[in-house]
C-alpha cells in the first residue's frame, strides 16, 4: 500500500525529514521513526513527505494554517482556502485524491510555550 507521511515524521532514506523549513534541508535523520519502521515491515510503500505548517505551528505567534517556507502556503483542493491544521498537507494530499492513505501527527507545543 502507498502513503504519504507528513514532513516531521523520520524516514532513514532519500526524503528529507525537514518539518517545512529550510533548516532542516539535507539533514540526515539516525533511523526510521518508530511507526515508518513498522510500516515498512508491513510492506508498506512510503511515496514521498506531505507538506505541513513549519515546525508544526511552533514557528510563530499566528502563523497561516498550511504555510510553510519549503512548499508555500497549502490550500484545500475544493474551497482553495484554509486547510486547517499542521497536518495540512496530508489531508490536503488525501483530498486531492494523490494517496490513498496519509500520515500526519497531533503537534501541540502550546502547552510548553
Amino acid at each position: 500500500m502507498p502513503i504519504l507521511l507528513k514532513d516531521n515524521i523520520a524516514t532513514k532514506d532519500k526524503l528529507n525529514t525537514t518539518a517545512g523549513s529550510f533548516a532542516l534541508l539535507g539533514s540526515i535523520v539516525p533511523r526510521d521513526a518508530g511507526v515508518v519502521a513498522r510500516l515498512r515491515k508491513a510492506g508498506v510503500i512510503i511515496l514521498g513527505k506531505a507538506s505541513l505548517t513549519e515546525w508544526s505551528y511552533s514557528r510563530m505567534d499566528g502563523e497561516p494554517s498550511g504555510w510553510s517556507a519549503r512548499r508555500g502556503q497549502g490550500k484545500n483542493p475544493y474551497i482553495l482556502g484554509n486547510p486547517c491544521g499542521s497536518t495540512s498537507g496530508s489531508a490536503v494530499s488525501l483530498a486531492a485524491n494523490m494517496a490513498t492513505v496519509t500520515l500526519g501527527t497531533e503537534t501541540d507545543f502550546m502547552s510548553i510555550r
